[in-house]
């Protein structure tokens, strides 16, 4: 439902509501959801990679105006707690936030067959790496209490962990 990545950059230009932007649309369901919800861990699944030290075409690095507005919205409304999960790049890779703004963990292909240096663009920058042995993998993520936090975590196929990094609750640190 995106513009397409090479459309002029701007305020029409958007990655969740491609020509239907406004109210109705799905930046403004995420939006709101983000603003009325009461769970401590705000996750938000999206399909391509937030992290813009990589796939500029296919990835938000292509919607600067829409992703800055977002980021913008969380940050000005004090929303705390803010989680990525993304895919579409073929690797595991994990960043604290430095990258792209909060914490992002990018998933490899679950169901792929093995293969090698199976990266759909360049690796990019992630603060606590990225493994790309194997396409195949995926992501773990559990909360845990006392203190609150959430661990991500990116495994290969056989369930081996390769990456971790803990998140910890924004309210705990003030």
């Amino acid at each position: 439902q995106r513009d397409v990545w090479d459309d002029p950059e701007g305020p029409d230009k958007s990655m969740l509501d491609g020509n239907d932007l406004g109210a109705d649309g799905q930046l403004e369901w995420l939006q709101s959801g983000l603003l009325t919800s009461t769970a401590k861990w705000k996750v938000i699944f999206t399909s391509v990679i937030t992290n813009t030290t990589t796939k500029q075409n296919d990835a938000w690095g292509a919607y600067p105006t829409e992703w800055n507005a977002l980021k913008n919205f969380i940050l000005a409304n004090n929303i705390l707690n803010v989680v990525f999960i993304s895919g579409d790049l073929h690797l595991n890779a994990i960043d604290n936030g430095v990258q792209s703004g909060f914490p992002e963990m990018c998933v490899a292909a679950a169901n792929q067959t093995r293969n090698t240096s199976c990266a759909t663009d360049r690796n990019g920058t992630w603060s606590e790496g990225y493994y790309d042995e194997t396409c195949a993998g995926f992501g773990l993520v559990s909360i845990l209490q006392n203190p609150d936090r959430l661990v991500l975590e990116a495994a290969d196929e056989f369930g081996i962990v390769h990456l971790a990094y803990t998140v910890s609750d924004q309210m705990t640190s003030r």
